[in-house]
């Protein structure tokens, strides 16, 4: 950590009025890289490593661009989920038999005209209780790794969006930050109101100037379009 804090600003896109957030080189040493937080350098540096992308953002990732790394990021999952689930159900002998039984069972008493459904078996419960929590462990895990390792989804890094610390936590986001982050866009995804809760947090992002969701604010952290 350094303990002076350099003054002046990193050079200023054109078309911009500031610099965004993002590693820039820093002024007092030319071997490395200091964060800016859009208002002030931070006392966080990184050495520069030789060849790496150059440092600099060109803002903050836009709504419509986050949904879209979102839908990508959540088929990749669930390609996982079903690749693992349909694993899981094979190791179970009868489990599969007994949810196709269960479910042709309730296309009768649909076709019957029945005002009322067949009680579920207890293996049908379990299987979507398994299910649910495979899905969110998938989500949870998918989430807090790829972020903490690499600062990006492979939705995100299509859309060209890196997620960074914010001026509370500038800099790389670690695992804390990345799992704190992402369990709360889970919570929010798997909540009882499944459409209100992911609409609330992004939305929220719409209200304040660094376009952060309610898992953003948890975990710290901003999401950077890259130049």
């Amino acid at each position: 950590m350094s303990e002076q804090i350099p003054v002046g600003t990193p050079p200023v896109p054109p078309g911009r009025h500031a610099a965004p957030p993002g590693w820039y080189a820093d002024p007092l040493d030319a071997r490395r890289e200091r964060y800016w937080d859009s208002l002030t350098w931070s006392r966080e540096v990184r050495e520069r490593t030789p060849g790496a992308e150059p440092a600099g953002e060109s803002g903050y990732g836009g709504i419509g661009a986050r949904l879209v790394a979102r839908v990508l990021d959540d088929l990749l999952v669930l390609l996982l989920y079903l690749a693992l689930g349909g694993v899981l159900f094979s190791l179970l002998p009868g489990f599969a038999e007994a949810n196709v039984a269960y479910s042709n069972q309730v296309l009768e008493a649909v076709r019957a005209g029945a005002t009322s459904l067949p009680d579920p078996p207890e293996s049908f419960r379990t299987a979507s209780m398994v299910m649910m929590g495979l899905w969110f462990v998938l989500f949870l895990l998918y989430d807090t790794l790829f972020v903490a390792r690499f600062g990006w989804t492979p939705g995100k890094k299509l859309l060209r969006l890196r997620v960074t610390g914010s001026a509370a936590a500038p800099g790389a986001v670690g695992f804390g930050g990345a799992f704190l982050r992402a369990l709360v866009a889970a919570i929010a995804r798997f909540g009882a109101l499944y459409f209100l809760f992911p609409l609330i947090d992004f939305l929220w992002a719409l209200g304040n100037r660094k376009r952060q969701t309610l898992h953003d604010l948890a975990g710290r952290t901003v999401v950077i379009r890259r130049g």
